[in-house]
């Protein structure tokens, strides 16, 4: 049974007006923001801002206090207030004559009924704009019991107010007038008007100084969370005897407060929680001053929320008493911390938002510290009403914070006990119990022994630590042979001498020839001094040679330190001059005095036994960048490439019938990864040539064509292939290097096999393996925005710690530390940096690996919980999840980049002052861009981004460089990275787009750049393009119509140049009049080739061809030669001189001749020579044409088009030059 009497709907006369306080404004904003009347999206939320008071009893007519409560407000103004907005300014508190409370009864069979009904009664709004914002429910139970639930709006009444509230409605129950007079709000209001609460906002602000960041505890919320549908939820834990007896008596002890003794325990437990040693969070203050008469007994709302800092200090301070070890004790930060809040006392009525507006960094914490002092004894209110019995209070009071802690006295025979509020869809309710747990922890601590170092507390218990250290780590395996050379000979064993080891467009190595080719080479560099601990440079294009030059410095037991001849000759001249090689096998020009080796060199002694490497022997040398603008060479050992190549074949199943294909830069390390996870397994190494490395779809034809089954492939191509292309279901992709955006992984998992690769160069290539394979990791990568990079790789450690080397708990942002075989032996030559990036591991006794060292990644992890917010299983439980940097380096285009290498190549430039480079995101991809200030004279910013290109490989040159009279500053007066500008483009210019390739060129070039107009004629690259923009500006011209590829990007650079050479999608290019005779310089790849060691008259790529009967094939050959012009070509001074067409004829290029096919073939190739103009020889023999064509003029890509030119010409069909 329910009956409900409603107060009067008619409008009293008004009593008065009252401005509203600074904490009155905020919670108004809030409850208006929880109601959905803010503007901002309509939805309606909980109100976290309501108190509720329970008084339960078992005595007679407890509606009498309905009567009660009524005298109540007509005695004090304040509960009789609403909110109003004026029509002009800002919104007051206006007092009613006379209002009576909103009353309801209903009925409850038990305690969970009673509770329900008051949660409901607690979650319905209050219209604010209606008085009172009071109002009550009376529960009766059918044996006898009943509780009357009272909820008030906290704009009108705070925690504090509820003792005198509840003592007044007993004196009303029974009879009796209130003690004492009924004190104003009012009065409150003037002494605070009269006050400089902004002087005391600014001390606020200023004890903040030097606070670099919030401390911001919870997730982000997401836009779904921004209007809560629930009140917040609650743990507790009770504080037993000796506990709460020791909180108490060691703040006598100390001289402090109890607020001041959970302070720096809630300190503490962030500080290790957010890995920061300078935390702050908020407390609530009473709030009433003793300046106002009476003010103890006034109702209303006092309370404010003020900033409380905690610093914590590893080192001895000036005139401290800190102990032996030079670290500040509990009882020392006890007294700081005392001090500090004591000073702030007086200035308790400052505005939270004035505070942190003066602050300068925003919101400053996300948690609360409540410690409750509201004395609501029961026996005594028993007193005061016997006849109402009433033997129970209790309060249910909430805020809008992630996570709130409480300490809520005892009372009678009711412990103290901690309180921990959190809002459940972001804190969830195991989180919120190891939390409360922490602090309890860190609590019994510092009460046990104030004179232990605080640095010594921990929120984790040992069982824990444990879990997070060794059994998340538990990746002990058996792993083979631990050099790289052995590793290759099982490979050659398992593989059988004669299966393809190696695929490089047409040219294939079998694993004899490898090996054979290799052990020579190899032999020939011991000879000239390459062994243990010694580096061999090598510097090829992409080729079969490239790998059996880098394979034969493994077995010389040298390291092998890969050029890419693509990078800047001053970068090259540095890393040479760094690395001091014993020998450089090479195909190009490098100035560095050393022997010089072509990769079919032979050896005096072809019989020499190969040294045997120890595993502990440098491997490799890779170079990476420096923040202090010189590279670092990375020295790898042998046997972490061993157990890369067991997580490989575990991981990944490689095995000996895999076909890898390799399509990184030969000098990143993921070459090594790709090389050696066939080469040391015995599959086959597919070589992605030069000209195929792009996201189109003749790449993936290729991979298609070769059967790949494994790929390692960046975000940023295989997130660029074009939509209409596919790869294999069953093929194996490694994503990774850089971010893996949702898209990626809804695209490319189903189906496959997607294994999000992470490791930095100074662990052999890779660390951790996140699965995010099929349709369910899909699925999870755009449910929960998020990527894992997964778990430790064979024999390999992730330890995820804080400031002080301890481990953090699951789903706490600390450090990434790696550890393990894997490591990388240091920086050559750079002792002091590899003793700053390799530290001792201080868990490595646990492994068994005393001494152990550990890196120091710099990169942010956090370990995923065990369930997600709402208590669902996390797909990737107590994996790593990578978020971001703790320092300068950033993550481009896959590229791990030290952001001080850039300005200071700069700020070499005389005209530079200072130079800052960051990465921006606010384009439609991320891009560097570098900021100068000038120094001697004005910076010049073509100039700067040419000085660049010449000193930086290609990814790390700015895109833009912005010329800035000076840096924005932040209050700590470093430079705020935030306020940067992003670079203007100059408007456009020049003539209008005239062709409709034009017209979509420009527009498609614009957009990819994010302008909004672009010129025909201005030049991709100078507008801030790159390769990774220009990736998407060949997918973007795609759908747009228009076929372009990453090369013609490069060439033509402008969209006018582009719209020559683009191609409608799905039609064929209309061939322009070109006359391709005359003088032609060489490529490099051609300087390369006449650059080699040895006759190369006879150097060239065969094929075999089917002759149908009675077909003549020399008119089509001739068709051929007069279309393709370099077919006619003659070397002649270091350039190719081309002839007129038909100068070459078919006649003379075509013998028929009879005997053995490969007889004939080898006989063909004899007939070539590019210095007399024979580019082209062809066998005719029975139904076979033999044709042989120089490499000067043919590559791999190129004999699919010659031979379905000359099938076409067969049939009649014209040829397109």
């Amino acid at each position: 049974m329910t009956s409900t009497r409603d107060a009067a709907a008619s409008g009293p006369a008004v009593a008065d007006v009252l401005p509203l306080s600074p904490l009155q404004e905020g919670l108004l904003f809030l409850a208006r923001w929880a109601a959905g009347d803010d503007g901002a999206d309509g939805r309606a939320g909980v109100d976290p801002y309501t108190i509720q008071l329970q008084l339960d009893g078992h005595g007679l007519r407890p509606e009498r206090l309905h009567k009660a409560l009524d005298a109540v407000l007509a005695r004090r103004d304040e509960l009789r207030a609403a909110i109003r907005d004026r029509k002009r300014g800002s919104p007051v508190a206006v007092v009613p004559e006379a209002a009576s409370t909103p009353w309801s009864e209903t009925d409850a069979a038990d305690d969970a009924a009673v509770e329900k009904a008051c949660e409901a009664e607690r979650v319905r709004p209050f219209a604010l704009g209606r008085p009172p914002l009071v109002r009550a429910l009376l529960i009766r139970r059918p044996d006898g019991r009943w509780r009357l639930a009272i909820t008030l709006h906290h704009l009108v009444v705070d925690g504090w107010s509820l003792g005198p509230l509840v003592t007044e409605l007993l004196d009303h129950a029974e009879g009796r007038e209130p003690a004492g007079e009924a004190v104003p709000y009012r009065r409150y209001l003037e002494w605070l008007g009269a006050q400089d609460t902004a002087a005391m906002a600014q001390r606020f602000a200023d004890d903040l100084a030097g606070l670099d960041e919030r401390t911001l505890l919870a997730p982000a919320p997401t836009a779904d969370e921004s209007a809560p549908a629930d009140l917040p939820a609650a743990v507790e834990t009770a504080l037993d005897g000796a506990l709460g007896d020791g909180l108490a008596a060691l703040a006598r002890a100390r001289g402090v407060t109890t607020a001041t003794v959970l302070s720096v325990v809630w300190g503490v437990v962030l500080a290790r929680l957010t890995g920061r040693d300078d935390v702050v969070f908020g407390t609530t203050v009473s709030g009433r001053p003793p300046e106002v008469a009476g003010v103890e007994a006034i109702l209303g709302l006092f309370v404010n929320t003020v900033p409380v800092r905690v610093r914590l200090r590893r080192g001895r301070r000036s005139g401290a008493e800190l102990d032996h070890r030079g670290r500040e004790t509990v009882g020392e930060l006890l007294d700081r911390v005392q001090g500090e809040q004591a000073a702030r006392w007086p200035d308790h009525q400052a505005g939270l938002a004035e505070i942190q507006r003066r602050a300068g960094i925003g919101e400053l914490f996300d948690t609360l510290l409540v410690v409750e002092n509201v004395g609501l004894d029961p026996s005594a209110l028993a007193r005061l009403a016997p006849d109402l019995g009433v033997d129970h209070v209790g309060i249910r009071d909430a805020t809008h914070y992630p996570v709130s802690v409480v300490a809520l006295p005892a009372h009678g025979d009711e412990p103290a006990r901690l309180r921990l509020v959190h809002r459940a869809e972001r804190i969830g309710d195991a989180d919120a119990r190891a939390l409360l747990a922490g602090v309890e922890r860190v609590l019994r601590a510092v009460v046990a022994d104030p004179d232990r170092a605080v640095d010594d507390l921990d929120v984790l218990d040992d069982a824990e630590r444990h879990h997070l250290v060794v059994e998340l780590n538990d990746t002990r395996a058996e792993v083979g042979p631990r050099t790289w050379p052995a590793m290759f000979d099982a490979a050659l064993d398992a593989a059988g001498p004669d299966s393809t080891a190696l695929v490089h467009g047409d040219e294939r190595l079998t694993w004899g020839e490898l090996a054979e080719r290799s052990g020579r080479l190899a032999r020939a560099l011991v000879e000239a001094g390459a062994g243990r601990d010694r580096v061999v440079a090598v510097s090829l294009p992409r080729s079969a040679e490239l790998f059996v030059a880098l394979v034969a410095v493994l077995p010389a037991g040298a390291a092998f330190l890969a050029l890419d001849p693509d990078y800047p000759p001053d970068r090259l001249a540095s890393m040479l001059d760094d690395a001091d090689p014993e020998a450089l096998v090479v195909g190009a020009d490098l100035t560095v005095d050393v022997p010089r080796f072509a990769v079919d060199a032979r050896p005096e002694d072809d019989t020499r036994a190969l040294p045997a490497p120890h595993p502990l022997d440098a491997a490799y040398l890779v170079y990476t960048s420096g923040s202090t603008g010189r590279p670092k060479g990375v020295v790898v050992p042998h046997t972490g490439v061993a157990d890369l190549v067991a997580t490989a074949r575990h991981t990944l199943g490689v095995a000996p019938s895999s076909r890898i294909s390799h399509f990184a830069s030969v000098s990143f390390d993921l070459a090594v990864f790709e090389m050696s996870m066939a080469l040391c397994v015995g599959g086959t190494l597919v070589v992605v040539p030069s000209e195929l490395r792009a996201p189109d779809a003749e790449l993936v034809a290729y991979l298609v064509g070769h059967g790949v089954t494994h790929a390692a492939l960046p975000p940023s191509v295989s997130g660029a292939l074009p939509p209409e292309v596919e790869l294999p279901e069953d093929m194996t992709l490694l994503v990774g290097t850089e971010a893996v955006p949702p898209e990626l992984v809804a695209r490319w998992a189903p189906g496959r096999t997607l294994v999000n690769a992470y490791g930095p160069t100074e662990v052999t290539v890779n660390a951790t393996f996140g699965d995010l394979s099929g349709r369910a990791g899909a699925e999870a990568v755009a449910t929960h925005h998020a990527a894992s990079i997964g778990v430790p790789d064979a024999n390999g450690r992730a330890y995820v710690l804080d400031r002080r080397l301890r481990p953090v708990a699951a789903g706490v942002v600390g450090e990434l530390y790696l550890a393990g075989a894997g490591l990388a032996r240091g920086y050559r030559g750079r002792p002091d940096l590899t003793a700053e990036r390799f530290v001792a591991d201080p868990f490595g006794a646990l492994f068994g690996e005393p001494g152990a060292r550990m890196y120091r990644t710099g990169d942010l992890v956090r370990r995923r919980p065990a369930t997600t917010r709402d208590g669902a299983p996390d797909p990737w439980p107590e994996q790593l999840e990578y978020l971001g940097r703790a320092d300068d380096q950033v993550s481009l285009r896959g590229f791990r980049v030290e952001l001080g290498e850039v300005p200071g190549v700069l700020a070499a430039d005389p005209s530079v002052g200072q130079a800052v480079a960051v990465v921006r995101r606010d384009g439609p991809s991320a891009r560097l861009v570098a900021y100068v200030t000038p120094g001697a004279g004005i910076p010049d910013p073509v100039a700067l981004r040419a000085r660049a290109a010449a000193a930086l490989p290609e990814h790390m040159v700015p895109g833009d460089v912005v010329v800035l009279d000076a840096f924005p500053l932040t209050v700590n007066n470093k430079i705020d990275r935030d306020r940067l500008p992003a670079p203007e483009r100059a408007a456009a210019g020049g003539r209008a787009p005239e062709s409709e390739a034009e017209q979509a060129l420009t527009a498609v070039v614009a957009e990819v750049l994010g302008l909004d107009e672009v010129g025909v004629e201005d030049d991709f690259f100078a507008l801030g393009g790159d390769s990774i923009v220009s990736i998407q500006l060949v997918s973007r011209a795609r759908r747009a119509g228009w076929t372009i590829t990453p090369r013609q990007i490069f060439e033509a650079r402008t969209a006018a140049g582009l719209a020559a050479v683009a191609v409608p999608v799905g039609g064929r290019a209309v061939a322009a009049p070109v006359d391709g005779t005359g003088r032609v310089p060489l490529t490099p790849i051609q300087r390369w080739l006449l650059a080699r060691p040895g006759p190369i008259r006879t150097y060239h790529q065969r094929v075999v061809l089917a002759v149908p009967s009675g077909t003549d094939p020399r008119p089509a050959l001739q068709a051929v030669l007069d279309t393709h012009d370099l077919l006619r070509a003659r070397l002649v001074d270091g350039a190719l001189e081309v002839p007129a067409t038909g100068s070459v004829r078919a006649e003379d290029v075509v013998e028929r001749i009879e005997g053995d096919l490969e007889a004939v073939a080898a006989g063909t190739a004899q007939r070539l020579d590019p210095r007399a103009g024979r580019m082209v020889a062809a066998s005719w023999t029975g139904d076979r044409l033999v044709l042989a064509v120089h490499h000067l003029v043919v590559d791999g890509v190129s004999w699919p088009i010659l031979a379905g030119d000359v099938a076409a010409a067969a049939q009649g069909s014209a040829l397109e030059p």
